[in-house]
């Protein structure tokens, strides 16, 4: 129901709904490297959002999930231990839901993460549901009508073709056509740990459009100050997501005692 190939890429362990109809979930999974990364909250929080769009508000098994924007705020502990395994809650709520035919069309969703280790996130989604027999028409309609590129006038620039790691947990068994939400956050991670030496605090993105993944598409990055970045992801001279976030210095990890 986590639109995951294989069992240990689903890091959602048990699930119960509560009084007010949220859906609390409890997750493990491994840390990478021996440490918690961005991306792994932001891909508890996507499994979390399909699975309460499933079992909550009624989303057919079979639709395609298209992602409007995705947001993820992470409150990092104060020190950093090595851990094996990251284990916490989310919870996940609707705050908005369009119906139409008596089905679930569109949702915005809410998210809230405690971990291990003091790890606190907030985070929320947009997300439109099709059906699978009606999405190449919705995927041919947005393709097309990506905006054209437009220069970045504030702070220095860096350009670099967007790479998927295929060896990457969340991307392992997550094979699509198009440039997938997360591997747009793994490489906005991964640029901003080779570049700027520093981790994602905050990290906001809005989808215009399906981007094909070959050739490679191109992840602009401005540096907006030592601790903002904005940016956007192109092909062929359209603009096919625009993303913003927050940086922070990261801490050396202590030995556990």
């Amino acid at each position: 129901m986590a639109h995951k190939l294989y069992d240990r890429s689903l890091w959602l362990r048990t699930a119960e709904v509560a009084s007010n109809g949220a859906l609390d979930a409890m997750f493990g999974m491994p840390a990478t490297g021996g440490e918690i990364r961005f991306a792994d909250i932001m891909e508890v929080q996507r499994q979390a959002g399909i699975v309460h769009a499933h079992y909550q508000l009624g989303v057919p098994a079979d639709d395609v999930f298209v992602v409007n924007s995705i947001e993820l705020r992470v409150f990092w502990p104060a020190t950093s231990v090595p851990v094996r395994t990251v284990r916490g809650r989310i919870r996940v709520h609707a705050t908005e839901a369009s119906r139409a035919r008596s089905r679930v069309r569109s949702a915005v969703q809410r998210f809230s993460v405690e971990g291990n280790g003091g790890l606190r996130a907030e985070g929320s989604s947009s997300a439109t549901f099709i059906p699978r027999a009606v999405f190449p028409r919705v995927r041919a309609r947005r393709s097309a009508a990506s905006p054209a590129v437009e220069p970045m006038r504030r702070g220095a620039v860096r350009e670099e073709p967007l790479v998927v790691d295929h060896a990457d947990p969340i991307l392992a068994d997550h094979e699509v056509e198009h440039v997938s939400a997360m591997s747009v956050v793994c490489a906005i991670e991964r640029s901003v740990r080779e570049h700027e030496e520093a981790r994602l605090s905050r990290l906001s993105l809005r989808f215009l459009g399906y981007c094909d993944a070959d050739p490679a598409p191109i992840l602009r990055t401005r540096i907006v100050s030592g601790r903002e970045i904005g940016g956007m992801l192109t092909h062929g001279g359209a603009v096919y997501a625009e993303f913003s976030g927050g940086l922070t210095t990261p801490l050396p990890q202590r030995r556990r005692t």
